[in-house]
C-alpha cells in the first residue's frame, strides 16, 4: 500500500533531505527532481543549500542543473514520495502529523496544473521530443 505524501511541510521535507547522501550523484538528481515536482521553483533554495554540503558542489552551474529538472526525467515523474522513501531507508522517521494546511496543498496543486498546462501549450507549438518529455513529467494524468 502506498502512502500519501501530499502536502508535507517544508520542515518535514528538509529533515528527510538531510538523511540522503548528497555525495551520491543518483540520489542528488533524484532529490532535485522530487523537490522540483513538489515545490516548483520554491524548492531551489532547499536543494541548493543541501547540495552545497557536497564535495563536488558547483556554485556556477547549480542553477542550470536545477532548470534541467523542468524537462522531467522522460518517464514517470519523480515525486516527493521517492525522496521520503529513500530517506526512510536511511533512518528518517516519517510523522503523518507534519503536513501543511489545505490552502498550501491547493497552491501546490494549482502550480502543478499551471506548469502542466504551460508544458502542453509549448509542446503543441514546438512538437519537440524534449517538450513531449516535459509534458509526461508534469502531467502524469494526461
Amino acid at each position: 500500500m502506498s502512502k500519501n505524501y501530499e502536502g508535507l511541510s517544508l520542515e518535514t521535507i528538509r529533515s528527510a533531505l538531510h538523511y540522503l547522501d548528497y555525495e551520491c550523484s543518483d540520489t542528488w538528481i533524484m532529490a532535485g527532481f522530487a523537490l522540483y515536482h513538489e515545490l516548483g521553483e520554491d524548492g531551489f533554495d532547499l536543494w541548493n543549500n543541501w547540495s552545497s554540503l557536497g564535495s563536488t558542489y558547483d556554485k556556477k552551474n547549480i542553477k542550470s542543473r536545477w532548470k534541467s529538472f523542468r524537462k522531467g526525467n522522460g518517464g514517470r515523474p519523480v515525486t516527493i514520495g521517492s525522496l521520503i522513501y529513500h530517506a526512510m531507508n536511511s533512518g528518517f522517521k516519517f510523522d503523518d502529523n507534519k503536513k501543511v494546511s489545505p490552502h498550501v496543498i491547493q497552491q501546490r496543486i494549482e502550480r502543478q496544473e499551471r506548469d502542466c498546462n504551460l508544458a502542453i501549450l509549448r509542446y503543441s507549438e514546438t512538437n519537440t521530443p524534449d517538450d513531449k518529455k516535459r509534458v509526461y513529467a508534469l502531467c502524469p494524468e494526461k
